[in-house]
């Protein structure tokens, strides 16, 4: 099983990470793992979907 960690994307431009976890983001590659945006508007208001 691979971890993905997960951080916030901008909600200026999803496809970068919000400046508020910047440093920690380039931390968290820096380390090897592997890292995801995702947009938490969805996710805050209840409207989140699942991709299969």
């Amino acid at each position: 099983m691979t971890l993905t960690v997960l951080f916030a994307a901008s909600p200026l431009n999803p496809k970068e990470v919000d400046e508020s976890y910047a440093d920690e983001y380039r931390c968290a590659r820096a380390a090897g793992l592997l890292v995801g945006l995702i947009d938490l508007d969805p996710l805050l208001l209840g409207v989140v979907r699942s991709r299969r």
